[in-house]
């Protein structure tokens, strides 16, 4: 980010104003800010764009950066945001594998939405974490742009590792790991209140535990809740009868959560393929890339 652009973002906006007021203005600056910015897509979904506001806390020069940040990404890890086709075999392939989405309308007792992540197939040879992925940033962004996830809204992310075992930790390498963690601590706006993880065995907690808690932020580290089949810790977080069939509760199953959410991307195809395949062009970029991630390199 140039000087110039630095002086167009820095500084909060006024305390004084209420906090839609505060979001509002942050938006117009980000608006502002873009239309100098000739390597950034033109962006004409401002839903995004609160989400970056609230997600930022009110500074505008974090939220020019994150914002920059967020498209930059497309254009260094290719991995995980090209090739955004719902109709692509791989995708079709990982809602058999896994089930990856929101709880629909439900919140938890502190307003939270809750993302389900779990197994629906237990072979190794299924689980491909490439296209699990690509599909997870693909909700989050149809999310975001349809308005569903509120930008103050937290996130308790729940994931049963009922099946989980060495071979699926074997076709997850350090890198990607890497990468994925940064997309959700520096790149995505999401406000993660909890990780849950239920169905633990020793394998799995050790790898949590060694592997990937340490690749967190101390805040984030503290929101990591790690159980074997201690339900009742689960549900001291989240009520039960709000939950999912497989975890006791009065909800959806989790096959039904798959095939909605394979239907909704669908649905938003045509998005996909153009706006929501947007990245930035470093070819017309004016000063710094705002990423520095080993292993993430523009082609």
């Amino acid at each position: 980010m140039s000087s110039t652009d630095q002086e167009m973002c820095i500084g909060k906006c006024d305390k004084t104003e209420s906090e839609e007021d505060n979001l509002s203005a942050i938006v117009l600056r980000l608006k502002e800010w873009l239309n100098n910015q000739e390597h950034l897509p033109n962006i004409t979904n401002e839903k995004l764009l609160y989400h970056i506001a609230a997600a930022t806390k009110g500074n505008c020069m974090r939220a020019c950066k994150r914002l920059d940040t967020y498209y930059t990404i497309r254009t260094l890890i290719p991995e995980f945001f090209a090739l955004r086709d719902p109709s692509d075999e791989e995708i079709k392939r990982s809602f058999k594998c896994l089930t990856a989405n929101f709880l629909p309308n439900i919140t938890s007792p502190d307003g939270c939405r809750i993302f389900v992540i779990t197994l629906l197939d237990q072979d190794p040879n299924a689980f491909e974490i490439i296209s699990y992925l690509r599909r997870v940033y693909m909700v989050f962004d149809l999310y975001y742009i349809n308005g569903e996830l509120n930008p103050r809204q937290g996130v308790y992310f729940l994931i049963d590792a009922k099946g989980a075992s060495v071979g699926h930790v074997m076709k997850i390498s350090p890198a990607v790991l890497r990468k994925a963690v940064f997309c959700a601590q520096d790149v995505y706006p999401i406000k993660v209140k909890g990780l849950i993880f239920i169905n633990v065995n020793d394998f799995i907690k050790m790898t949590i535990t060694t592997l990937v808690i340490p690749l967190f932020r101390s805040k984030l580290r503290r929101r990591f809740h790690v159980y074997g089949n201690q339900f009742d810790k689960l549900y001291s977080l989240i009520p039960k009868d709000i939950l999912p069939l497989e975890f006791g509760g009065n909800g959806e199953s989790v096959h039904e959560i798959s095939g909605r959410s394979m239907q909704d991307l669908i649905d938003h195809r045509t998005w996909f393929l153009t706006e929501g395949s947007s990245a930035s062009d470093e070819n017309k970029r004016r000063g710094k890339c705002p990423v520095n991630l080993p292993g993430c390199c523009i082609m």
